[in-house]
């Protein structure tokens, strides 16, 4: 008997889920029956640097989606290659055991990604299996929107003005849960219940609890925010110490929600109206636009997938190296939060309590690291892959680069937050620093945001514990970067 396959990757959902959709279409036309398949890839993700916090919560959802399939008589089958360089070889196995006829599956951006679909469509077209992709991940396919020079966008603004203009009320249709199919006498494989049973590091899976896994509860979620935060996000999006964000990234990162469907529960909670951004959900609506912006650089430049600069010329930048004891001290202590700056400490304990960080200190975090340390963002970028339960290659990426000022940014002057100012604007009264760090409970007023440095080490810390100094001085580290920024200008 022959048999029709959707492989699942970051797409682990039944709604809105267009491969699903035409293949279980395709399969019950030519009554053959649908079989799905996720490929386990372990020394890839660590390659990706994909830590324990994102694939923790992956093995959990798979055990979701799982269960949701068997719903639909859709047994979810594995395949264990060690990398992507196995998989072609893997799954024209699978399908000639099965006599997979028709393979479907939704795009992905990633150079390595893009390299492994084409070899899997040069080694199974030559065994005659059709393949068929789907855009799913954004709504308008890369190469769609483009400048009046036929050119990707560079900057953001005019990508999204054009991306606005372009949408229409048929991208806002989700496409529905597809109906069961008939039984079959095929299996679903059993998942595996830990990271340790791939060879992998379980990391901290108390993490966990604080991230419902599966489709069902992203949707929940995605509802309670619309009906509950939406309207105020934009004027209070910025203080981490309120419950004020979606936290739907991590969905988003993994697929149990689609973009699509994001955008539609804005559409119907605002009668329409989700292109204004001096509103809540305008302003939300346009974080879901930056996703994509970063997915269309992936295509249009496909260096930023590869460990390269956005900006070419800022691959010059002297960075300090990590040979020196005093710059590998520098990255510890900021992976640590243990820098003396209280805002990058608690955010970076943020990080490492629950493996998420509020946008905002990404972005004070990641250019306090590339630039009052001087260290390269590309050191940043792989350890946030490593920690985010959302890790997501397109917006960790252009989201460090942005901060490093070797990205896309249309801003004509050079960007540096002052952490000291940041604190005092979006975290006033410190209640996100005395979650975080509380050696500094007992501090006051401005202290709490630039704690006291005593000449006497025992007085400072009778105060603040072992919370330590600052580790620069931020007037002779803004001179030092922009020195090294200075110093890549064309003669």
């Amino acid at each position: 008997m022959s048999a029709t396959l959707v492989w699942f990757r970051a797409d682990l959902r039944l709604h809105d889920n267009p491969a699903l959709w035409h293949a279980l279409s395709t399969a019950g036309s030519r009554k053959s029956p649908l079989l799905a398949i996720f490929c386990l890839t372990p020394q890839q993700w660590l390659d990706h640097d994909q830590g324990p916090n994102q694939l923790n919560f992956l093995l959990r959802n798979l055990a979701s989606l799982r269960q949701d399939l068997l719903e639909l008589n859709i047994p979810l089958k594995l395949i264990h290659a060690a990398t992507f360089a196995e998989l072609p070889s893997q799954l024209a196995r699978f399908c000639r055991e099965y006599q997979v006829e028709e393979l479907f599956y939704n795009e992905e951006y990633q150079w390595n990604e893009r390299q492994r679909d084409q070899a899997v469509h040069e080694q199974l077209q030559m065994q005659g299996v059709q393949l068929h992709s789907y855009q799913d991940q954004v709504l308008f396919t890369p190469g769609r929107l483009l400048t009046g020079k036929g050119d990707y966008y560079t900057v953001f603004t005019p990508f999204y003005r054009q991306w606005i203009q372009r949408l229409d009320a048929s991208d806002l249709q989700p496409l529905p849960k597809p109906p069961a199919q008939a039984a079959t006498a095929w299996e679903a494989d059993p998942l595996p219940e830990s990271l340790t049973e791939l060879g992998l590091d379980s990391g901290n899976t108390n993490i966990q609890q604080l991230w419902p896994a599966g489709e069902t509860a992203a949707l929940e979620q995605l509802a309670a925010f619309c009906e509950q935060s939406l309207h105020r996000y934009k004027e209070l999006r910025d203080f981490p110490a309120l419950e004020a964000t979606s936290r739907l990234s991590p969905a988003l990162a993994q697929g149990l929600i689609s973009p699509r469907q994001a955008l539609t529960a804005v559409w119907q909670a605002t009668q329409g109206r989700l292109t204004d951004k001096e509103s809540g959900a305008g302003t939300w609506v346009a974080e879901l636009v930056w996703r994509e912006f970063y997915r269309h650089l992936q295509i249009g430049f496909p260096r930023v997938s590869r460990g390269r600069a956005f900006k070419t010329p800022t691959e010059k930048l002297a960075w300090r190296s990590l040979q020196e004891d005093r710059v590998q001290e520098d990255l510890e202590a900021w992976k640590a939060g243990q820098t003396g700056f209280p805002l990058v400490d608690a955010a970076m304990r943020q990080l490492q309590q629950t493996g998420w960080m509020h946008n905002r200190l990404r972005m004070l975090t990641a250019m306090f690291l590339s630039k009052h340390l001087l260290i390269d963002w590309r050191i940043g970028e792989a350890y946030f892959m490593q920690q985010l339960i959302d890790a997501d290659l397109a917006s960790n990426n252009g989201g460090w680069q942005w901060a490093a000022s070797t990205g896309t940014d249309a801003v004509p002057y050079f960007r540096l937050f002052n952490p000291y100012r940041q604190s005092e604007r979006f975290d006033p009264q410190g209640d996100f620093i005395r979650r975080y760090l509380p050696e500094l409970k007992q501090l006051q007023g401005k202290a709490i945001h630039q704690p006291p440095v005593h000449k006497n080490r025992s007085d400072l810390f009778a105060e603040t514990g072992d919370y330590p100094p600052p580790r620069v001085d931020l007037k002779a580290a803004r001179e030092r970067v922009l020195a090294a920024f200075e110093a890549i200008k064309p003669s």
